[in-house]
């Protein structure tokens, strides 16, 4: 007879998530520029004109380093305008 227990792991989709959040404050305005939800984020690190997050949400728990970088100025009005955020974009 084997009396050994099953152990189970959690998986990355069965983690909690966290929302991460980038604001834009600059003089006259300010602004959520990136919202996306990670899962367990470890480290979150502004470098290069880019920010680099660090989670361990890849498969089996693996960690996984995601580079946010900013869009060029026409794609940035071009979402703008999909949203028709037009006082934002002139």
């Amino acid at each position: 007879k084997d009396d050994a227990t099953p152990s189970f792991t959690a998986g990355p989709s069965s983690m909690p998530k966290q929302t991460v959040t980038v604001v834009l404050a600059q003089k006259a305005m300010r602004f959520i520029a990136f919202g996306s939800q990670f899962t367990d984020v470890t480290h979150v690190v502004p470098a290069m004109r880019r920010i680099y997050l660090v989670s361990r949400g890849g498969a089996d728990g693996n960690t996984v380093l995601f580079e946010l970088r900013e869009k060029p100025l026409t794609e940035r009005l071009d979402v703008l305008v999909k949203k028709r955020m037009f006082e934002w974009a002139a």
